[in-house]
């Protein structure tokens, strides 16, 4: 029900000129889905290509900033939003975050200071954040890791499980555990076929993409190439 009254309040938002919060790409389908083709009008601020969250507005531009963590050491995606949740701040008030040698959020403007003053500290790493101009990230590309897998079948245990060198009873148990989600949403069965281009995390494994079928061994195994998120 929660989710229902968030996507009519986008939807809404929309056909009286509004931008929406942040969205994730399961929230994104289900708000195209109450436009026709024709209504739509509205645009799509991204961070960069490929990026998982995006703002869909009508007339003027989200009022966002772009927030750069630093830090003596590299610091884990986990631990970044994990801080951003013990502010008490809603996923949905901030886009992806990029972890590097330095690593960027980009926030909706009214929550920029509070995170820039009240969070000096993520896991054991002391950070400092500083607003930083959008165009700083110009080019960026996502990284991924790639990997060529042979799996007996297309069933997401069987696929999960071979990309984590986990057992197929081992998948079960996360599943059950609600540790494993596909397109964003608690995978409830092993036996789901993955389609390309589906995207599923697994609880402190990290997310993966299904890019694609590259063909079939003599022993009619699949041979599946997936990238893994860095």
């Amino acid at each position: 029900m929660k989710d229902e009254i968030f996507i009519k309040n986008s939807v809404q938002k929309l056909r009286v000129g509004k931008a929406t919060f942040f969205l994730d790409p399961k929230e994104q389908k289900l708000i195209e889905q109450h436009f026709k083709t024709s209504e739509r009008t509205y645009q799509c601020f991204s961070l960069y290509e490929d990026c998982d969250k995006v703002i869909f507005y009508t007339n003027d531009m989200p009022d966002i900033t772009l927030l750069k963590i630093t830090s003596h050491h590299p610091l884990e995606h986990r631990s970044i939003l994990g801080s951003l949740f013990a502010l008490g701040i809603d996923s949905h008030m901030f886009g992806d975050i990029i972890v590097g040698e330095n690593s960027y959020v980009v926030v909706l403007s009214q929550i920029a200071n509070l995170i820039q003053y009240q969070l000096d500290q993520i896991g054991r790493e002391k950070v400092h954040i500083e607003p930083v101009d959008l165009n700083i990230l110009n080019g960026y590309q996502r990284k991924y890791h790639y990997l060529e897998l042979k799996v007996p079948s297309l069933r997401s245990d069987a696929i999960i499980a071979k990309a984590l060198s986990m057992s197929r009873s081992k998948v079960l148990e996360k599943i059950n555990n609600k540790e494993i989600y596909l397109n964003y949403e608690n995978l409830k069965n092993g036996s789901k076929i993955l389609k390309e281009q589906d995207v599923f995390s697994v609880r402190k494994y990290g997310k993966y993409r299904f890019h694609k079928i590259l063909g079939k061994t003599k022993k009619n195994d699949y041979r599946i190439e997936l990238w893994k998120y860095e």
